[in-house]
């Protein structure tokens, strides 16, 4: 999925339209239709005591309320056992606490729950949106028209020019390039698929944006690049386990901060711990994010050394027609290969992963297509491949193929759909997908910030991630600093902990530790 967040005039967002959007979405946790009234009050207000209101996060989306229909006029008509006082209570409610609405619809004529869409009904779904008080709409494409339409009528297909005050953030189905047409009436674009669950997800949508040469100069004041939502915070599971951990999150907040992406929490807010809070309210991090000259920075290669983590996931996700979704079947050798990792799917017997194409008869990876839709595992037969569902992620694991439970045999039907392998899993096409590590250990982003918040006349974020489990030293040269001159001073200050190292001249070497990121401010 892509999205595009789509402004007139546009006030009380984050900072202002100029910098990222700051706020919070209700989707990642609690992804069904028609989430309650009282939940979002419940959070709403936890979001003031926790402070992120304070901090910035001023956006609250309600993703999605599921309307239940339309009346003989055409008007959406809210569901009254869910928002019994209806969605404008809720945003007058939200400005008296200095936060503004936002809402979930598509473009097509249902929602990818199934609620319905806006097809049709653009500008009288605009209207009513603005009528009750909402400035920000995140518009989806699971059902509607062809991008190259929308792209051409974005502007006007929901009457922008219109509703002045309105944001409108449209998620595409397929790439779309849209960061290089879309500042001309957005301001900000989705360049990754979904985020689950998972660190591995993050990782994989860093990836996803960053292969794109040059992406970062699509973006500046008033048009940003969009990883998707912050998993700060978030638990994984009913026990409470954090989808990331600490280190992971500091990660999480370092990139999306230096990249210039929206932050947008997803989590508990009434449970999350007080560490992972600390890290969405860093003060020092959103200033990065939300600095007036709004450059994202720039990735810079720095190690070509092979990567320590595990082999690339695999999951089920969204139907993009990304390349990770890319996958070609070989009849002779009967091995699934990925276009993306450039590996074959393979198996333990239990969890599935993506490694080497040598095969052998009756391997860990060679699967077999049933004529009922299955794909078993040519060594064990009575193996299938299954998709797996938790509370807000997917993965692919392989389950006996005679299971009587109608959930599971569900579970385990694909369907083959040019190079894509589509599962019958959701409301919504879901595909077989190859989610990515980095390509290499260590990570490095650099990018321009202001002076005047910063001291001196330049200033930089540099931004170090290590992603293998053991420390790395690394000597950052100076000489990449825009205007930096042999031998001139450079003060340099760690944000996460708050302090400055010191000065330095020409060099600094980095020590960071496993699968951390430091974000430095350099200034000279």
């Amino acid at each position: 999925m892509l999205s595009l967040f789509t402004s007139a005039t546009l006030t009380g967002l984050g900072y202002g339209a100029q910098t990222p959007t700051m706020g919070y979405s209700t989707w990642n946790y609690f992804p069904y239709k028609g989430i309650d009234e009282k939940t979002c009050y419940d959070f709403a207000d936890e979001m003031v005591k926790a402070g992120l209101v304070d901090a910035g996060y001023r956006v609250f989306i309600v993703d999605e309320p599921c309307f239940i229909g339309r009346d003989s006029t055409g008007q959406l008509v809210q569901n009254s056992t869910t928002w019994p006082n209806g969605l404008k209570a809720f945003s007058t409610y939200l400005k008296d606490r200095n936060m503004t609405l936002g809402i979930y619809t598509d473009a097509g004529d249902k929602t990818c729950q199934g609620c319905p869409g806006s097809q049709g009904h653009e500008k009288q779904d605009m209207a009513t949106f603005k009528s009750w008080g909402i400035e920000y709409v995140k518009v989806d494409r699971c059902f509607g028209v062809d991008s190259p339409t929308m792209r051409d009528n974005l502007p006007h297909t929901f009457s922008l020019y219109d509703t002045p005050g309105m944001q409108v953030s449209m998620i595409l189905a397929g790439t779309d390039n849209c960061w290089v047409w879309g500042n001309q009436s957005s301001v900000s674009c989705r360049t990754t698929g979904d985020i689950h669950y998972s660190a591995s997800s993050m990782y994989s949508n860093i990836e996803n944006q960053e292969k794109v040469p040059g992406i970062e100069t699509f973006a500046g004041p008033g048009f940003f690049n969009d990883l998707d939502m912050l998993m700060i915070g978030t638990n994984s599971s009913p026990s409470g386990t954090q989808t990331l951990t600490l280190n992971e999150s500091i990660i999480q907040m370092s990139v999306w901060s230096a990249l210039k992406s929206p932050l947008l929490a997803s989590n508990n807010v009434k449970i999350v711990p007080e560490e992972y809070l600390k890290i969405l309210l860093n003060k020092e991090a959103i200033d990065i994010n939300q600095d007036p000259l709004a450059i994202q920075a720039k990735r810079i290669s720095w190690s070509a050394e092979a990567n320590p983590n595990p082999r690339p996931r695999v999951s089920f996700q969204y139907c993009i027609g990304d390349l990770m979704q890319d996958w070609q079947y070989s009849s002779t050798f009967k091995t699934l290969y990925s276009n993306s990792s450039k590996l074959c799917l393979a198996t333990d017997g239990k969890d599935v992963s993506l490694g080497g194409c040598t095969s052998k008869p009756a391997s860990n990876n060679t699967w077999v297509f049933e004529s009922n839709n299955k794909i078993s595992l040519e060594s064990d037969p009575s193996l299938c491949l299954q998709g797996s569902m938790g509370p807000g992620y997917s993965s692919v694991i392989v389950g006996p193929c005679n299971s009587p439970d109608p959930v599971v045999q569900k579970l385990q039907t694909w369907t083959a759909k040019g190079s894509t392998i589509a599962a019958n899993l959701l409301e919504y096409p879901t595909c077989l997908t190859s989610t990515p590590l980095p390509d290499s250990v260590i990570d490095m982003y650099l990018g321009p910030l202001s002076p005047a918040r910063w001291g001196g006349s330049s200033a930089f974020v540099l931004v170090v991630v290590n992603f293998q489990k053991t420390p790395v030293k690394k000597v950052f040269d100076f000489s990449q600093l825009a205007g930096y001159k042999p031998n001139t001073p450079v003060k340099i200050r760690n944000t996460w902990e708050a302090k400055d190292i010191g000065t330095f001249t020409n060099t600094y070497e980095i020590e960071i530790q496993p699968v951390n990121a430091l974000m430095l401010v350099l200034t000279f």
